[in-house]
């Protein structure tokens, strides 16, 4: 007789104090939690640190308002002696912004909360200040970090203790990049969005961090009893080129529609429309920025919802900005949620002489960013990768404002059964002049596109929905189950 389903959700200290429902990798672990508990028979445990034990509960709660639900969210009785003194040395990670910052979504995997900037400031407090400084304290800050790698291992290990009491039989972690895996007693069913240096090698060489933390993401895979791919392409790609022995225990499932916990319930299309418009929102936040201002919206507005990594293609969006207003005397507006200290995306804005109808609104809440999303023309996504369907379709289409994505593999066979829905809604990411092309019929046939894309995501949901999408973990978990257990030393 089967138990409880566990879902071990390490969270790192540097989430402390922002909207962890807006990280998009925790975001799509709790949903997926809710909709396992409201689509199977077993009770869902999900265990998370101390510090994080009531937002995750209000979020969990604000995902599924009219359900009762049986999920339990636990944590240890007292936040961990290393998380104290990490804290202490002032080794609070910056990790994952509120929303779409650097950091969320990250290069790493998507969602890769571990994930930063090479060449920034990526630490707050004592390694901050000591990277600042000057290129001879290099040395002690990476013993610095080393002491802080240490602390957060003995966070996860500190967390695996409670997790191995619950009454579970089986353990979901929703990234191999979370840690303590390993440590973990029953069979384990491990999520692997993607690993980026296998489709861009190049991103190695400029942070050569990532080469360790594909060390990290192969011991998660080798400790899992099976393992679960976002798409074809990732276990094809990335997951064949990072972990080959572990494709013959892999099955591919894709994530379900995100949702916006603020607005509508797991699983719902569409929620209630929105009453605040953006330069309210944005005022509320940004009370300086051009968005904050009613009459900056009476222009088309495009919003790319994203971060900025080397394949995430945001300088050829500049460029195809700049020529619809620069050489096609449109009046176009950008809205970029990512730093502007970026890889110089903010340097590049300024030499293309894009600066004035580019506006920077980074860290967005979910509620700020529905109403951007909401009150644009376009939502785009031009990333050259993606481990899945990009979030942005949904999170679009859902506040009544259409999308394009780039013809890249993860959308060209996630739209194959509808030829229209392609032709209509990707465009050449590789030549800025075909992007802004695409951009400018699209602002001239939202409503076409919109209904479109509406038909497509209604039609997904028959076998990319939420109740499909835990049918599918439910028939993995019950496969680990069968399968002879690893337990750890």
């Amino acid at each position: 007789m089967t138990r409880g389903i566990g879902v071990f959700l390490y969270l790192p200290p540097g989430l402390r104090g922002l909207e962890i429902r807006g990280q998009g990798l925790v975001r799509h672990a709790l949903t997926t939690s809710v909709a396992l508990a409201r689509e199977g028979s077993q009770p869902i445990v999900v265990v998370v640190p101390r510090e994080f034990h009531g937002e995750v509960q209000s979020a969990v709660a604000s995902m599924s308002p009219h359900s009762s639900l049986d999920l339990t969210v636990v944590a240890p009785r007292e936040i961990s002696p290393a998380t104290r003194v990490h804290r202490a040395l002032g080794h609070v990670r910056n990790r994952g912004h509120v929303r779409h910052g650097d950091g969320e979504r990250a290069g790493g995997e998507t969602g890769n909360l571990h994930d930063t900037q090479p060449g920034t400031v990526t630490r707050r407090g004592f390694t901050g200040w000591l990277r600042a400084l000057t290129p001879r304290f290099a040395t002690l800050s990476r013993m610095h970090s080393a002491i802080g790698t240490l602390l957060e291992r003995e966070g996860v290990r500190h967390l695996a203790r409670t997790a191995n009491r619950c009454d579970v039989d089986v353990w979901w972690c929703p990234s191999t990049l979370f840690g303590g895996i390993d440590l973990l007693r029953e069979p384990k069913v491990s999520t692997f969005a993607d690993y980026s240096p296998a489709e861009f090698p190049s991103m190695i060489r400029d942070d050569p961090r990532l080469a360790a933390r594909g060390i990290e993401m192969q011991r998660a895979i080798r400790a899992s009893t099976t393992v679960v791919c976002l798409s074809e392409h990732v276990r094809d790609r990335h997951l064949a080129v990072l972990s080959p022995d572990a494709l013959a225990r892999t099955v591919v499932i894709p994530p379900g529609p995100p949702t916006r916990g603020a607005y509508r319930d797991v699983g719902d299309i569409a929620g209630p429309p929105l009453t605040i418009p953006a330069y309210a929102a944005v005022a509320s936040l940004r009370p300086s920025s051009r968005a904050a201002e009613a009459d900056w919206w009476h222009f088309p507005v495009i919003t790319a919802p994203t971060q900025n990594r080397q394949y995430k293609n945001l300088t050829n969006l500049v460029i195809a900005v700049r020529i619809l207003n620069a050489d096609r005397g449109l009046r176009v507006r950008l809205v970029l949620t990512a730093q502007p200290s970026a890889l110089g995306l903010g340097e590049f804005v300024e030499a293309e002489g894009c600066a004035p109808f580019v506006e920077f609104l980074t860290n967005l809440p979910e509620d700020a960013l529905d109403s951007v999303l909401a009150d644009s023309s376009l939502g785009i996504t031009p990333s050259l990768f993606e481990g899945s369907l990009p979030f942005t379709l949904h999170e679009s289409v859902s506040v009544g404002t259409p999308c394009l994505m780039a013809d890249i593999p993860v959308t060209r066979v996630a739209g194959a059964t509808d030829p229209r829905f392609l032709s209509l809604t990707l465009f050449d990411p590789h030549d800025p002049a075909a992007m802004a092309d695409k951009i400018q019929w699209a602002l001239s046939a939202s409503s076409e596109l919109l209904a479109c894309q509406r038909a497509f995501l209604h039609d997904r949901q028959l076998e990319f929905g939420w109740p499909p999408t835990a049918a599918r973990y439910l028939e993995a978990f019950d496969a680990a189950r069968r399968k002879p257990r690893k337990v750890p030393a």
